[in-house]
């Protein structure tokens, strides 16, 4: 759990899951000026004292008008089980309780719950996801995602959480998950083979990590991004051969893939312009993958 301080004062941000996104989102978050006032574990395991820690979050945030609870955690990744997922719907569980416990004890306190949540879980298989897609999630990933949104809303009431759903995210991160150009990036400077689920030409719409978290912390107290699901794309779907060949450039060599081909792997997903957030603007992977091996190299 990281708590952090706005430039003006005005209120804190609790971010918890510092992996791939919520890492790069503290970054953003020290850009616009933020100081970090608090980091500490927060255990998901069985053993936890749940309990405990929800008190103690409630404490650091006593004092404080408004609070913005940023959850970009969770183990579960897009392979995940049903058991995974039910382990980390159950920690979600006690995050929402966390907001309402806040507002109960000051009901005129501000608190807005920031989900994370993922375009390519909820809408796997769906080609093209245009303004009438309905959701159509095909793993319990997915399923846990519509699951979160649903429960925060049942909760806290829709003007009190903003929903981001991301597409294929990629970026530098000591830990956790990548993204596909950044494991090949990694496995390309360390000569190691990279071992892909899918055919060469499945299609992706590939999200720098930097130009989401950039979205988010420029509006996160935006009340107009309340009550809504918001997409998070680059607005291009690229094959994995495009990556492949994007990546080998960037390193000036021949990079050494294994394809172990899926036909449950759905051929391509993207997102018309209509349906991405306004005002989110992407990098091209070129210019990602440059400043991927610069932090690879210098170690972040």
């Amino acid at each position: 759990m990281w708590l952090l301080r706005h430039q003006d004062g005005s209120g804190r941000v609790v971010l918890f899951g510092a992996g791939l996104i919520g890492s790069e989102l503290i970054q953003a978050l020290k850009r616009q000026g933020a100081a970090v006032l608090v980091q500490a574990d927060w255990r998901w395991d069985a053993d936890a004292d749940r309990v405990g820690q929800l008190n103690q979050a409630s404490r650091l945030l006593a004092g404080d008008d408004r609070i913005d609870v940023i959850w970009s955690a969770g183990r579960a990744g897009f392979g995940a089980d049903e058991t995974t997922c039910a382990a980390e719907m159950e920690n979600f569980h006690d995050i929402v309780e966390c907001c309402a416990r806040m507002r109960t004890i000051r009901p005129d306190r501000q608190v807005i719950l920031h989900l994370v949540s993922s375009a390519g879980g909820i809408y796997e298989g769906s080609g093209e996801v245009g303004p009438r897609t309905r959701a159509a999630p095909r793993r319990p990933y997915g399923e846990l995602k519509l699951k979160q949104e649903e429960w925060a809303r049942s909760r806290l009431g829709a003007n009190a959480i903003a929903t981001y759903r991301p597409s294929a995210v990629y970026g530098w991160s000591r830990r956790g998950r990548r993204g596909l150009p950044m494991t090949l990036l990694a496995n390309g400077l360390g000569y190691r083979v990279t071992s892909i689920v899918g055919s060469p030409e499945i299609c992706r719409d590939f999200l720098w990590v930097r130009d989401l978290a950039d979205w988010m912390v420029r509006g996160l107290r935006d009340p107009t991004r309340l009550g809504r699901a918001w997409i998070l794309a680059a607005g291009r779907s690229q094959s994995i051969s495009e990556v492949l060949r994007a990546v080998e450039q960037a390193l000036g060599r021949r990079l050494y893939v294994q394809y172990r081909i899926d036909p449950s792997e759905p051929p391509r997903l993207g997102y018309l312009p209509s349906v991405i957030a306004p005002g989110m603007t992407s990098h091209s992977l070129s210019t990602a993958l440059r400043s991927m091996r610069m932090d690879a190299l210098g170690g972040g």
